[in-house]
């Protein structure tokens, strides 16, 4: 494979390498024996708000008994970087989110709820130096009105619609129960953003639900060690085009594993490898399951 072509979203916000989408190529193609549509990447990007990347990730479809079949489809996986300003109660992602898929969180950053005040800076975690045991109530030192009963002070939180506010912190998975907008906030006592500074960086991951057994994907991970470590690649073909994709990481073939071992989870995948090597991931995993799951 040569060289990839840069896309670069007018904002700055994500780079893709076209590369590693070959599934949103203007053409008809067939991609390791599964058949792509039409669909123009270009036309997918800018569907999207900036700073937001389509993975189409080839991933398995699931039963409703939860066994996973040998079929593929096609599953987008949306990747998109929000600020979360410390100075509002919260901050609308411009995510809309449907029932029944998940979305995941890996955020980063410190605000400050207090004027500058060292103590009362605070990771999305929250519970500062000020008070790290303080969990939002009525009867806390600092009074009530919290934005969200029940959870770490000056914490990352998030509400889908305007449903019940949940934890977020620093990383955290949410099930979709009901459809809606999605929200990022600060759980700060409603009366007490004017003195607050700073923002929370936080990619939001969100993707249809996708449950392989612990079993089938240790067997995976396994025969994905072998090929970045080239015990496999001359006899699998899927497995020399993973080995080469993920060789440019610079990573030992027990640190690309120990990523994969996160396939049904994209968020943490994407978190632990980022989007080149979490694709290549994926385009293996979609040629070993079609492929009767070699050295299983």
């Amino acid at each position: 494979m040569g060289p990839s072509a840069r896309f670069y979203l007018w904002e700055g916000v994500a780079e893709v390498s076209l590369t590693y989408f070959r599934a949103f190529y203007p053409r008809r193609r067939s991609v390791r024996g599964v058949t792509m549509g039409d669909s123009s990447f270009r036309r997918r990007v800018a569907l999207a708000s900036a700073g937001t990347l389509l993975l189409g990730l080839v991933l398995p479809v699931t039963a409703a008994s939860g066994a996973t079949s040998s079929k593929t489809t096609v599953t987008d996986v949306v990747a998109k970087t929000v600020r979360v300003l410390a100075t509002q109660p919260w901050t609308d992602t411009g995510i809309h989110l449907s029932s029944g898929s998940s979305v995941g969180f890996v955020a980063s950053g410190v605000i400050n709820v207090s004027s500058g005040n060292p103590a009362f800076s605070n990771t999305p975690a929250g519970r500062g130096a000020a008070d790290p045991k303080c969990i939002a109530s009525s009867t806390t030192k600092w009074g009530g009105g919290w934005i969200a009963m029940g959870l770490p002070c000056w914490s990352l939180i998030g509400r889908i619609g305007n449903g019940s506010p949940f934890e977020v912190g620093v990383i955290a998975e949410h099930k979709v129960t009901k459809p809606g907008e999605l929200y990022l906030g600060v759980n700060d006592q409603s009366t007490a953003f004017g003195d607050n500074s700073g923002s929370w960086t936080v990619k939001a991951v969100w993707s249809t639900p996708f449950s392989p057994s612990k079993s089938t994907v240790s067997k995976f991970v396994t025969w994905l060690f072998k090929c970045v470590e080239g015990q496999l690649s001359a006899v699998d073909p899927g497995c020399k085009d993973a080995a080469y994709e993920l060789a440019g990481l610079r990573l030992t073939a027990a640190s690309i594993a120990g990523c994969a071992k996160d396939i049904q989870k994209p968020w943490l995948l994407l978190s632990c490898i980022g989007e080149k090597g979490a694709y290549a991931i994926a385009q293996a995993w979609q040629w070993w399951m079609t492929h009767g799951k070699p050295g299983s």
